[in-house]
């Protein structure tokens, strides 16, 4: 195993913000340096995506209430456009490769901060199963699962194995298989 490469960097702080820095990294049992390059890294991969895509904070009661009045064919189109248009910009910016591994760490560390959803993954025997959990209902759902075959789509070519229900979008993987990239099954 490799190990990896790192450089030291010298920062000044505030008193308050190193003050908790190291109770954050303290309740979290990491070191400080791990605490920091990890802020790093979100402040430069998904916050970057953030601010280059734009977007429109919404109370939950408001957004259910768009989410009310839409057709859901046209949600579904819709989704599937936007992800088509959006999704190779999004992988390009932090360099992603177009890989099923990619698509997942873009599912977790991105669309799951937008706070699109709540990401379970559930390993079984022959699979593995992404559970995306929200609260908005059977048409955030359709949105979801058009965005996501979308990405696939665009991005693979292939079509993945999306189910889904009012409050839960279910994305089916291949197990992995030791130094092999995840497939759709």
């Amino acid at each position: 195993m490799s190990k990896r490469k790192t450089v030291i960097k010298s920062f000044s702080l505030d008193m308050s913000v190193a003050e908790s820095l190291s109770k954050n990294a303290r309740q979290l049992e990491v070191t400080e340096s791990e605490y920091v390059s990890n802020a790093l890294k979100h402040k430069l991969t998904v916050e970057a995506l953030t601010q280059n895509i734009g977007g429109i904070a919404l109370s939950n009661d408001i957004f259910q209430g768009i989410l009310g009045q839409v057709n859901a064919s046209g949600m579904e189109i819709a989704a599937y456009e936007i992800a088509k248009k959006n999704t190779p910009f999004e992988f390009e910016l932090p360099g992603l490769d177009l890989t099923v591994s990619s698509i997942e760490w873009f599912i977790n560390e991105v669309l799951q901060n937008y706070g699109w959803f709540r990401v379970e993954v559930v390993r079984k025997e022959n699979d593995e199963e992404m559970k995306l959990f929200h609260k908005y209902g059977s048409k955030w759902s359709l949105f979801l699962a058009s965005y996501i075959t979308s990405m696939f789509e665009t991005l693979l070519r292939q079509r993945p194995n999306v189910s889904m229900d009012e409050r839960i979008v279910k994305l089916t993987l291949a197990k992995h298989r030791m130094g092999s990239e995840p497939t759709l099954t």
